[in-house]
């Protein structure tokens, strides 16, 4: 998928800036859509997921999900700033701040500070280096670590996370 910024248009619905274009994320957007909401699903408590499917609950499906990943876009990441590119390298980054409901927000800020899987900085940065392919031994040389922490690590953080296979820990991380 390309690099795209998302941002609140002037309609208050979400429109994505990719290759110096811009224009309203609509139904239709279906990667987009699946993307972030596996992106919800997966590097956010439960919770969050849950409460944007009980909210946007209808006979459409197509059109619950679309307002499910537009609710979240907007409070999650609302804002046409340019520094750090919203939807990059298979990153989804958060603008803090920037919901346009944070004062009188229903549901307690949680689609705009979502609380993120319990997995350590430290951790993550030995399951980026797995997840792109090093070795244990390979990580631990780029960390300046122990192969044995990377290892505790990995496995602290498939505790953590409830992953079955380390693919399945991979799918839940950035």
């Amino acid at each position: 998928m390309k690099s795209s910024e998302f941002f609140q248009g002037p309609d208050n619905h979400v429109w994505i800036y990719s290759d110096g274009n811009a224009r309203r994320l609509s139904p239709m957007d279906k990667e987009i859509i699946d993307w972030v909401l596996l992106k919800v699903a997966t590097n956010f408590e439960r919770g969050v997921y849950e409460k944007l499917h009980s909210i946007y609950c209808t006979q459409n499906e197509l059109l619950n999900r679309y307002h499910m990943a537009e609710r979240f876009l907007l409070c999650y990441c609302g804002v046409l700033d340019m520094t750090e590119i919203d939807m990059e390298d298979g990153l989804l980054h958060h603008e803090k701040g920037t919901c346009p409901i944070y004062h009188d927000c229903p549901w307690g800020k949680l689609f705009c500070e979502p609380a993120r899987l319990d997995i350590s900085e430290s951790e993550m940065r030995v399951l980026r280096l797995l997840k792109k392919g090093y070795s244990h031994q390979d990580a631990a040389d780029a960390l300046k670590l122990s192969p044995k922490t990377v290892n505790n690590h990995f496995c602290n953080a498939m505790v953590r996370t409830g992953a079955k296979s380390k693919a399945e820990l991979f799918a839940l991380i950035e």
